[in-house]
């Protein structure tokens, strides 16, 4: 992906933005890169994983070895919910 990338967006692929993700002050800075680039990065990414009978996607998928089972990766993410009574 940092292949694709580099490619994309001409070797500048990290985006700007202004204020903090999911919040009401959050503000993309550039919009062509935040999403068109994005998007092309995420194609040729696509792209270059099915190219030659998907051989490369086959590897990793045969390859990959997660870090947690379904039960394990829920029970992180539940942990990760703040609750606060007011």
């Amino acid at each position: 992906m940092v292949e694709a990338a580099q490619i994309a967006a001409g070797g500048k692929y990290e985006v700007e933005i202004e204020g903090n993700f999911h919040s009401t002050d959050f503000k993309v800075v550039d919009e062509e890169l935040a999403y068109i680039v994005t998007a092309k990065v995420f194609a040729l990414g696509a792209y270059r994983l099915l190219m030659d009978s998907a051989k490369e996607a086959k590897k990793i998928a045969t390859e990959y070895k997660p870090k947690f089972t379904k039960e394990e990766y829920v029970a992180f993410m539940d942990s990760m919910i703040k609750k606060e009574w007011r």
